[in-house]
């Protein structure tokens, strides 16, 4: 579920997601740069500089959230799997190696 949240919200808001992931720096940069294009927006003389930043910023945010579910996807273990690999770990420390 927290891979959804983190996705939807750097569609919504660069780095915010990636301030949910864990990601400070990364999640800081993209937003300063969406923001800084919005400025950039904002001014007459800087418009045809502002699209680019934001569409960076944006595209930056979607990738690093893009690039949270597939680590989470990867990272993530069944609930069966937990305890099989405990129970496992355990059994090898109960018996005594043999050699």
């Amino acid at each position: 579920m927290k891979k959804l949240i983190v996705i939807a919200a750097n569609i919504v808001v660069p780095g915010l997601g990636s301030l949910l992931a864990g990601q400070t720096i990364r999640g800081l940069l993209q937003f300063l740069i969406v923001a800084l294009g919005v400025l950039f927006w904002m001014t007459v003389a800087l418009k045809l500089s502002a699209i680019p930043l934001v569409v960076f910023g944006w595209l930056w945010g979607l990738f690093t959230a893009l690039d949270y579910k597939q680590r989470v996807d990867f990272d993530e273990v069944s609930p069966v799997a937990m305890v099989v690999k405990q129970r496992n770990q355990r059994l090898s420390t109960l018996r005594p190696e043999r050699g």
